[in-house]
């Protein structure tokens, strides 16, 4: 081979030979993959490292690794061993490995064409399918109803348990029967204006398993409030719609 290929472009090739080597032991092959992986300089091409460093980051002993040096020397590795086991020893290729990676290299790049490159070049790159995806003229996309949100899709400003023919856009609020306290300030109200009681004109309804009545507020207004005549025009309409659908069941 006239020309070594630089050793970063052939760097798995070694490593591939390296981990096939059988007259390496497993320790001797992880330490040399430990110095070009992690300690190798590419640019200096060489690896500067103490056998104390090598041994703690492998969490082995430095006997180990001196024995794995010897191993490494003969075929992978140019080796200048520190003085002491805290020196730093340095590292380089040795050019036997290096060109037995460029060889297969361009072994593996001879047996292995691209597909997709046309031989007579006439056309170079890759080939462009002669299908695609059909984009739609229309704007936007449709997207489909989302069944559990409309299943669950409460409808705002209906109280609930009221009945259809009171759904309306006003604003009640559930008050509790029974003869309790707020159930005995209506009925007293309604009395003063000439209404019979709560139980005698508006029909119960049941929320969280409790009986009451659908109500502007919880309790009436002041006497002699505005709030409290709004609170009386929206009772007797009530009423009416009350009396007007108990009619039509009784027809029915």
């Amino acid at each position: 081979m006239a020309k070594l290929l630089p050793f970063k472009d052939v760097k798995f090739q070694w490593l591939n030979l390296i981990s096939r080597d059988t007259t390496l032991s497993p320790r001797s092959i992880q330490i040399a993959l430990y110095i070009v992986m992690v300690r190798f300089n590419g640019k200096r091409l060489r690896a500067l490292t103490a056998h104390s460093v090598v041994a703690k980051d492998l969490n082995i002993c430095t006997k180990t690794v001196q024995r794995s040096i010897r191993e490494l020397r003969a075929k992978w590795f140019l080796i200048e061993t520190g003085k002491c086991s805290d020196a730093p020893t340095t590292y380089r290729i040795n050019p036997i490995g290096h060109e037995a990676a460029s060889n297969l290299r361009e072994k593996n790049q001879g047996e292995k064409p691209d597909e997709n490159v046309r031989s007579d070049g006439q056309m170079r790159g890759q080939k462009c399918p002669t299908s695609g995806t059909k984009v739609s003229v229309a704007c936007g996309q449709k997207r489909p109803p989302n069944l559990e949100s409309l299943k669950h899709k409460k409808k705002k400003g209906v109280p609930p348990d009221l009945p259809k023919w009171r759904q309306s856009g006003e604003s009640l609020v559930f008050v509790p029967g029974g003869g309790g306290r707020l159930e005995r300030d209506w009925n007293e109200v309604l009395h003063r204006h000439g209404i019979d009681e709560l139980y005698r004109v508006l029909p119960k309804a049941m929320n969280e398993g409790r009986a009451g009545y659908y109500l502007p507020a919880l309790g009436p207004g002041p006497r002699g409030s505005k709030l409290l005549r709004e609170q009386m025009s929206m009772i007797r309409r009530m009423v009416e719609q009350s009396s007007s659908v108990g009619a039509l069941s009784d027809a029915a």
